[in-house]
């Protein structure tokens, strides 16, 4: 089994609850999370990231910034929590195999 070649989706992203899970759909090295650029008025929030799971301390992440989560994943496999600071919104979430 070969890495990905690259996967894009879209999370619908709140501030309610624990958060939306960020879910490898591929094997990949490199998650990068960010606000969508379609979103009226975009960028619109700052947000903060869990990992590797809900309960790790939270870092906040500022608007229009992305994050990239790193390591060696699986598709299914959880490998953070993103959470906006305010209101509901959707960002990208883009995978790709290690440079």
């Amino acid at each position: 089994m070969g890495l990905a070649a690259g996967h894009t989706d879209t999370l619908s992203v709140s501030n309610s609850l624990l958060g939306t899970p960020v879910t490898a759909a591929t094997f990949c090295c490199r998650i990068t999370v960010g606000e969508d650029g379609t979103v009226s008025g975009a960028p619109t929030t700052n947000y903060n990231v869990y990992k590797p799971d809900y309960n790790s301390t939270p870092r906040q992440v500022f608007i229009g910034q992305t994050y990239t989560f790193q390591g060696i994943f699986v598709p299914g496999q959880i490998v953070g929590y993103i959470k906006s600071i305010t209101g509901t919104t959707t960002f990208f979430k883009d995978e790709s195999p290690a440079s």
